[in-house]
């Protein structure tokens, strides 16, 4: 294919992008790591600093940090049992969720665990972070500030002004509580004060070896309880088979004897056929009464419910009649409706009676005026005769000869 000759927006930003051999790089890098490490961690980070996570690398050099599009790293351990490069492996692509990254070590976990969780750098906290502290500031004097800084204090929202060279805040001021969600307005506030709120810290969230096991470091997942479990069962086995091992031999026959019996009489009870309910007479003849009661108390609520359905027969008849009897009967409005029509209709007649009368009125006045010309002046019929005059094409001679008498005439005057 030719290459496009469209517009390209062109980057001039130094950094390139790393594309799909950048993704190939890393793939294979995770697999090398997994073949020439004993020991694979997840790890998270909360609130992630560039200048922190790189001393922390400088203090791990004989390890491997991965910090990278999590799909990638989970295509190159397996995503599921039947792609995983290693046993258990698809189990550590499961935990890369959110901000988290691999660590290829050949220490112990216990080592491990210990200088991560001893380790933690305070920081400045940003826009997002949750106050870990209360902050307010006094009226008065605040030497901490440069003069320079006191319009930009004044946009950040505090209210102060300048008094001989020096910031002084007008009134008391809270910049945040406990609690409190920082805004960006908050957070540099407290950059300026020198709060640090923010702590960088490396949490290992799992771990993986050689060997094939798998290990959730959380208390609340379901894989540990899973664990707990099975070793609490094993050792109540285990406990068991040793108080077996201490008993004699007829202890155990006896035991075994009470076994054997409990069993056969919980078959026997599920074997014997059920028994039929005995019925004492005086309950069957109450039963009876009680029937009788019953039937009699159906015969008379049928009674009512006839009677009801009657007089609503009886009611619907006579709706119907008195509808009847409405619509032969003209109502009040229906006639004077038809007044008013009426009315209306000889009000129109007279109109056009009086109309046709002035017609006839004006016919005849214009036939009895006579239609006098219009008078037409000496001076008028002058001025015409001259425009038609004008309006003749003259010849060259008679505009010269017109030309010289207009002249004369001139002169004269």
């Amino acid at each position: 294919m030719p290459k496009s000759k469209r517009n390209k927006q062109v980057e001039l930003s130094k950094t390139k992008k790393h594309g799909l051999e950048g993704k190939k790089h890393l793939y294979e890098e995770i697999r090398s790591c997994v073949d020439n490490y004993a020991k694979l961690f997840v790890f998270s980070v909360t609130d992630m600093r560039n200048s922190k996570m790189k001393a922390v690398r400088d203090q791990w050099k004989q390890s491997r940090f991965f910090i990278g599009k999590n799909k990638v790293m989970a295509m190159a351990l397996g995503r599921t049992p039947e792609e995983e490069y290693r046993t258990n492996l698809y189990k550590i692509s499961q935990q890369l969720k959110g901000e988290r990254g691999l660590l290829f070590s050949n220490k112990s976990t216990e080592e491990v665990l210990n200088w991560f969780n001893s380790y933690s750098e305070g920081d400045f906290a940003r826009s997002g972070n949750i106050a870990s502290e209360n902050v307010s500031l006094k009226e008065g004097a605040l030497p901490q500030f440069a003069h320079s800084l006191e319009s930009y204090l004044r946009q950040l929202g505090l209210p102060t002004t300048l008094k001989r060279g020096v910031v002084h805040l007008l009134q008391d001021y809270d910049v945040c509580k406990v609690g409190d969600v920082l805004t960006p307005d908050m957070a540099r506030i407290l950059k300026l004060l020198g709060y640090e709120m923010a702590e960088f810290q490396v949490k290992i969230e799992c771990v993986w070896s050689q060997d094939g096991t798998f290990l959730d470091l959380k208390s609340d997942s379901k894989e540990n309880r899973v664990i707990a479990a099975n070793e609490s069962a094993m050792k109540a086995g285990f406990q068991i088979s040793e108080d077996l091992a201490n008993l004699d031999d007829n202890e155990e026959m006896e035991v075994m004897d009470s076994e054997v019996k409990n069993q056969e009489q919980e078959t026997t009870q599920s074997s014997s056929p059920i028994k039929k309910p005995t019925i004492d007479t005086e309950e069957t003849t109450s039963e009876k009464e009680l029937g009788n009661n019953e039937d009699v108390e159906e015969t008379i609520e049928e009674k009512i419910e006839d009677e009801e359905e009657e007089q609503i027969e009886d009611e619907e008849e006579e709706q119907i009649e008195d509808e009847e009897e409405e619509d032969e009967e003209p109502s009040d409005d229906e006639n004077e409706s038809t007044t008013k029509e009426t009315d209306q209709a000889d009000e129109d007649n007279n109109k056009s009676e009086k109309i046709k009368d002035l017609l006839n009125l004006t016919k005849e006045k214009i036939k009895e005026v006579e239609v006098t010309p219009p008078r037409i002046s000496p001076k008028m019929t002058r001025s015409r005769a001259r425009a038609s005059a004008i309006k003749k094409v003259l010849t060259p001679e008679e505009r010269m000869t017109r030309t010289r008498s207009a002249k004369k005439a001139l002169k004269k005057k």
